[in-house]
Parts: C-alpha cells; sequence; structure tokens
C-alpha cells in the first residue's frame, strides 16, 4: 500500500482541542495499528494491536518508525499523552526524515498537556519543514497561540487551516468564535 495516509483524527479535550493527523500505514502487522489510529481508537484492544506491531520482527526501520507513529495517535485518542510523545521521540529517532509530521503530531499531544509554547514550536517546525499535514499543523498552532494569548496569530492560523482544507469543521467552528472588528 502507499507509503503514507492522512487519516483525520479528531480529539477533544475540555479546554483546548488538539488534533493529531497524520498517521502511517505498513505493512502486516502494523496495518492493524494503522486501521486503529485511523478511526481514533484508544481502547485497550488498539494499543495491543499496536504493541504487537511494534514487537514485530520483520519490519524494517521505517516501518517500525511509522508504528510508532501510529501508537503514538492511538495513545492520544486514549489521553495517554505522555505515552504519546514517548512514541513520537522514539520515531523521531528511528526516522528522522518523517519530522515534520511527527512533530505536527506532537502538537496534538503537547495542547492536551498544556504545553502550549512546546506544543507552538513542534506546529512552526512540521510547517517550517513542509508537514503533509499542513491544515492540521496550522490548526494546532492556532489552538496553541490562542491559549498563550496571541488572538491575532490565532485567528490567521485558524484562517490558514481553513482555506487549506475548506471542508474541515473544527478551523471553521474556532473562526466562529471570533468577532473581527474593523477599525477605520
Amino acid at each position: 500500500m502507499g507509503k503514507t495516509l492522512l487519516a483525520l483524527i479528531l480529539l477533544l479535550a475540555a479546554a483546548s482541542p488538539a488534533y493529531a493527523q497524520m498517521t502511517f500505514i505498513g505493512q502486516q502487522p502494523s496495518a492493524a495499528c494503522y486501521q486503529s489510529a485511523a478511526v481514533s481508537r484508544g481502547d485497550r484492544e488498539a494499543i495491543r494491536v499496536c504493541n504487537a506491531a511494534i514487537e514485530d520482527q520483520m519490519m524494517s526501520a521505517e516501518v517500525k518508525a511509522r508504528t510508532h507513529v501510529n501508537r503514538g495517535v492511538v495513545r492520544i485518542a486514549a489521553r495517554d499523552y505522555e505515552l504519546a510523545l514517548r512514541d513520537f521521540d522514539f520515531a523521531s529517532r528511528l526516522a528522522p526524515d518523517l519530522a515534520a509530521d511527527i512533530e505536527a503530531n506532537r502538537a496534538a499531544a503537547l495542547i492536551h498537556l498544556g504545553r502550549h509554547r512546546e506544543a507552538l514550536t513542534a506546529a512552526n517546525f512540521a510547517l517550517e519543514n513542509h508537514a503533509q499535514a499542513r491544515a492540521s499543523a496550522l490548526f494546532n498552532r492556532g489552538v496553541a497561540l490562542e491559549e498563550l494569548g496571541d488572538m491575532r496569530g490565532a485567528y490567521g492560523s485558524y484562517r490558514d487551516a481553513a482555506q487549506e482544507r475548506p471542508n474541515w469543521d473544527l478551523p471553521l467552528a474556532a473562526l466562529d468564535r471570533f468577532q473581527v472588528i474593523e477599525l477605520s
């Protein structure tokens, strides 16, 4: 199957939503972990499937890195943000060429942990290094900026995310919370 596949994973937090956006598909058995990440499963079975995939000795380092990203996304869905960050760290060491998309995911986990400055750094890295999940990185940057009190920057990031992916409801809902007043 293809090397990468975007899967939209909606993750809701009480105060600040974040979006884990890039999952990777590899060969069996990692495909089962990918499927869990793609549908935002965060239950014990999804974690078990991903753990079993990671224990597979036959997969290449790149597929193992992609599977760690998938398990990280599953862990975000399970609200286990610290372990998600560990998976993203491991994936970064195995496949540094995936760093932009890994950082877009890292931003989502960091937002859920309330580490907004770090999330902003991760989202900016993803954008500067041409993450495939550009709209999601823009949205996560918007959430981080809003939490840091930069409403103008947050609005711009949400607007850019909505322009990048026009039918995506998260940035549109975020934009609806803003009132733009033009001063003469």
